[in-house]
């Protein structure tokens, strides 16, 4: 995901940004891209060969796309989404295979109460009042013009934001909805501090467009953040962290590589890199953010494993 250090600053204080790395991720998906490491990893959800487990589907229906309420249209019908696509946003190739999807979203996220939603912190401090203008939408699954109001949920207020505090990378945000969400079992949370090499998988968002899978592995730590050879991309920010073994949630996607390259021909397809090669792309753990959130009088209400 494509960081752009002086957009950030502009956003928090002048000490944070003297403190903090220069891999720090911009929320806005029309700067913030992709890279593939190794083989592309990226599918649709049932496209997976973990498709048929109960836990990896349940946590398929958890993850949540975020859209600005102001781009969407509310209608009879149902929330009517906006329809420009990766290439108008991003001027990318006509053979990336993303080009022509649609793609409203802004954020990932996760459900880990039946009223709460686990993100990205810069993904709620962006404007002046994201909170009122953030809407989660379930079932983003596909390209479509119109989502059901009872598919579409509002922020009711932020529980807690702790967006690159005191200059570390503690990005996160505890959102409460404008009501609980029935029929979808918040995600299980691993509280123990993921290892090296462990096999992990995220679901989110990629450049906005629909759900989508991508995994790999943990091959590093920086400070708090665990480093990861995921194939995600702006839109992905926030986004669920899952161990492949277990199916609990490890992280969040928080940042990452600089990675969109531009062609011969002058439009833009993912950079290229290794397996081990590359920024990698940083996760923060549910072991830092549990306790944090602790510090601070809030928990999920929501099954944490051990």
């Amino acid at each position: 995901m494509k960081q752009i250090m002086w957009a950030l600053c502009s956003l928090i204080v002048l000490a944070a940004c003297s403190e903090a790395p220069q891999n720090i991720v911009t929320l806005d998906k029309n700067q913030s891209d992709a890279v593939v490491y190794g083989e592309d990893s990226v599918a649709l959800p049932q496209e997976t060969s973990i498709a048929d487990s109960e836990q990896f589907q349940n946590n398929v229906s958890a993850s949540v796309a975020m859209v600005y309420r102001s781009d969407m249209t509310d209608t009879p019908e149902g929330f009517v989404l906006p329809t420009k696509t990766v290439r108008d946003s991003h001027k990318t190739c006509t053979q990336f295979r993303l080009s022509e999807s649609q793609n409203p979203a802004q954020c990932s996220a996760v459900l880990v109460a039946p009223n709460l939603i686990l993100t990205a912190g810069h993904c709620m401090n962006y404007k002046k009042d994201t909170c009122a203008d953030a809407a989660f939408v379930f079932g983003f699954n596909q390209d479509t013009a119109t989502m059901p109001k009872d598919q579409v949920y509002f922020c009711k207020q932020i529980r807690v934001l702790s967006f690159f505090e005191k200059g570390n990378l503690s990005d996160y945000a505890l959102v409460e909805l404008d009501r609980a969400v029935p029929d979808i079992t918040p995600v299980k949370i691993k509280s123990t501090p993921m290892e090296l090499n462990d096999t992990i998988y995220t679901l989110g968002y990629p450049l906005g467009t629909a759900k989508k899978y991508a995994d790999g592995f943990v091959r590093g730590f920086d400070r708090i953040l665990a480093i990861s050879n995921l194939d995600v991309y702006g839109g992905n920010s926030g986004g669920p962290v899952f161990d492949k073994k277990t199916h609990e949630l490890v992280g969040i996607i928080n940042s990452g590589e600089n990675d969109l390259e531009e062609t011969a021909e002058g439009c833009q397809m993912p950079k290229l890199c290794k397996d081990d090669e590359c920024m990698g792309e940083n996760i923060l753990p549910t072991s830092f953010i549990v306790p944090s959130l602790k510090e601070k009088g809030e928990a999920f209400a929501s099954p944490v494993t051990h």
